[in-house]
């Protein structure tokens, strides 16, 4: 059996973390952001989840993919998980 490359939208990044839409669960996650670099060649790689669920054992982690509609923020958020993709969502609906 093939294994299963499991790809995470990243929806936000600052100099400290990458927030995440998890494949797994659909919460917003956070990992670091190794910097938070914008540049269209940088690669976050592969992050293991953090949520609960459980998963077979080869599918412990995900690709953080980046779109056209990441957002990219030069401080560090102090918001919560909730109003981040909350502002996610209004950059894509008012986008086009």
């Amino acid at each position: 059996m093939s294994e299963i490359k499991w790809m995470a939208h990243v929806i936000a990044v600052d100099p400290v973390r990458v927030y995440i839409i998890c494949p797994i669960c659909g919460n917003i996650h956070s990992h670091g952001s190794m910097g938070g670099k914008k540049d269209e060649d940088h690669y976050y790689g592969h992050r293991i989840k953090h949520c609960p669920i459980n998963v077979s054992s080869d599918q412990i982690g995900y690709y953080l993919v980046r779109t056209e509609h990441t957002m990219y923020f030069d401080k560090v958020l102090k918001i919560k998980p909730k109003t981040i993709y909350r502002r996610y969502l209004e950059s894509i609906r008012y986008c086009g």
